[in-house]
C-alpha cells in the first residue's frame, strides 16, 4: 500500500518532482496511504491485534467456510476503502485536507471497525459480539463508551467519531387505526 496507488488513475502520479527540487516528492494520494499504513502497521505484528483477532475468528462459527486469507482478503479491501473515504474527503475540502491528527483518530477505529466486518461479517449477531468483546479485551485503541451496545452497533465517521450506525435512519412512530 505504500508503493502501489489505491486509485489507478494515480498510477502515473506516485511521485511528483516540485519545481526547483531533484528529488521525488510523494503525490497527495500515495502520502495519504504512507500515512495510513504508518499508524496501523503496528497491528500486524505477528502478536498485533490483527493477527489476535484472525486467530479468535478462525475459532467462531462461520456460516461460510473461514479461511485466513479470505478474511485478510475483507480486511484489506475495507482498508483500502478506508484509505479512499479519506482521498474523498481530502478532495472535497482540497483548502482544508486532513490532518494528520484527524487521521490518527480516523484510522485505528476504523481498523477496528474492519476487523470485525471481515472476520465476523458472516457469523451469527452472537459471535460478532463476541468479537467485539474480545477486542475491548485487547487493545488500547479508543472504542465506544456505552456499555449498554456492543462495537457491532457502530460505525466510524470521517471525524474518527464512534457513531451509532441506526442514527443515520429517522425513526418514525406510526400509530394504527381502524
Amino acid at each position: 500500500m505504500k508503493r502501489v496507488p489505491v486509485e489507478e488513475v494515480e498510477e502515473e502520479t506516485r511521485r511528483i518532482k516540485p519545481q526547483g527540487q531533484g528529488e521525488d516528492v510523494l503525490s497527495p494520494t500515495m502520502q495519504v496511504q504512507c500515512d495510513f499504513v504508518d499508524i496501523i502497521h503496528e497491528h500486524f505484528s505477528s502478536n498485533g491485534l490483527v493477527v489476535k483477532c484472525l486467530e479468535f475468528a478462525f475459532k467462531q462459527e462461520h456460516i461460510m467456510d473461514f479461511t485466513r486469507m479470505r478474511a485478510l482478503e475483507s480486511l484489506f479491501s475495507m482498508i483500502h476503502q478506508g484509505v479512499r473515504n479519506v482521498l474523498q474527503y481530502n478532495q472535497q475540502h482540497p483548502d482544508f485536507p486532513m490532518e494528520r491528527d484527524q487521521l490518527e483518530r480516523y484510522v485505528p477505529r476504523y481498523l477496528i471497525f474492519c476487523i470485525l466486518w471481515a472476520f465476523s461479517g458472516d457469523c451469527k449477531l452472537k459471535t460478532r459480539e463476541d468479537l467485539g468483546s474480545f477486542i475491548r479485551s485487547i487493545t488500547t485503541i479508543p472504542l465506544p463508551s456505552s456499555s449498554s451496545s456492543s462495537i457491532v452497533d457502530y460505525e466510524v465517521t470521517i471525524q474518527g467519531e464512534w457513531s451509532l450506525w441506526q442514527s443515520r435512519f429517522l425513526r418514525l412512530k406510526w400509530k394504527h387505526t381502524k
